[in-house]
């Protein structure tokens, strides 16, 4: 269990960065992004804008200084599907968005327990 500065020390050191890789176009980084960020990507009526909204939100360089504006929007919305959907996947486990692989696993399996074991 954790003290307040403990988790406080916890959150901090938390990586704000993270490398992927995506098919076809290699290695890139993915930076955190702000909750607030994060509830207007859900205000977004559809896939694809959300998508293309947080490439320009959370690509980024090593350093975590974002690498895209608005006004790349409309240069996003014509790459391939494939190289989007594998930001949105990698970079969406890395900020929470989306359940990673194992949370998935626990979803699906509620009978097994943290260390994998049934009841």
């Amino acid at each position: 269990m954790f003290n307040k500065q403990e988790l406080l020390d916890a959150v901090a050191g938390m990586p704000r960065v993270k490398s992927i890789q995506v098919p076809g176009v290699g290695e890139m980084c993915v930076r955190q992004i702000s909750e607030a960020d994060a509830d207007d990507l859900y205000e977004e009526e559809s896939n694809a804008i959300r998508r293309n909204k947080f490439i320009v939100l959370a690509v980024c360089d090593q350093d975590g200084k974002r690498l895209f504006t608005d006004d790349d929007l409309d240069t996003i919305a014509e790459w391939p599907l494939s190289v989007k959907v594998a930001i949105w996947t990698k970079g969406g486990r890395f900020n929470g968005l989306i359940p990673s692989d194992e949370d998935e696993g626990k979803a699906k399996n509620p009978e097994t327990t943290q260390s994998g074991s049934s009841r």
